[in-house]
């Protein structure tokens, strides 16, 4: 169970190590906004009734939208700012308390899921120990993703913008001015 968690995780904090590898600066509230978008996908299965591949469809977009927004909204200012790495972490930080605050204060301090069978229903065992047949798809949906993300990185010529905005700051900068 930790190992198929733990491929979970790595891919939740892949976005969080791109966006620190390509613009050097920490989004704490990363992990924040997959939270709340986790959150309306429960809403929507529990009060609106949607299935819960039609409440992470709806939720997904929205979410990686609200992202997008952030990071033009604070990230542009905060790269030209005297220290971006630390007013970048203080900021997001910032943002992550209010995020979190804002999620207590609406849906209180318990941890709530969608249920295992709203996924996928059924449990294997493997070694004596169930697991639910909905953490082993997780599980490889996130490990798909990691490969097509490795497969992309490796496929990156170094003369590309993607390559050269993990090289230096001055160069994504502008190549960033220049999209």
């Amino acid at each position: 169970m930790g190992l198929l968690e733990g491929v979970f995780y790595a891919f939740m904090a892949l976005g969080l190590n791109m966006v620190f590898g390509v613009v050097r600066m920490v989004n704490i509230a990363h992990g924040d906004l997959i939270v709340l978008g986790g959150y309306l996908a429960l809403v929507m299965f529990s009060s609106a009734h949607l299935s819960a591949l039609a409440a992470f469809a709806v939720a997904f977009p929205l979410f990686f939208a609200l992202g997008v927004g952030v990071y033009y909204l604070l990230v542009p200012k905060l790269e030209v700012s005297s220290d971006p790495e630390m007013f970048s972490f203080i900021a997001f930080f910032g943002l992550s308390m209010i995020i979190g605050s804002a999620a207590t204060l609406a849906f209180g301090h318990n941890p709530t899921s969608l249920p295992f069978s709203a996924l996928i229903s059924g449990t294997f065992y493997v070694l004596g120990y169930g697991v639910p047949k909905a953490f082993a798809v997780m599980a490889a949906l996130s490990a798909v993703m990691l490969g097509v993300t490795y497969y992309y990185l490796q496929m990156i010529n170094a003369g590309d913008a993607d390559s050269q905005h993990t090289m230096d700051r001055a160069v994504a900068s502008l190549a960033h001015r220049h999209r």
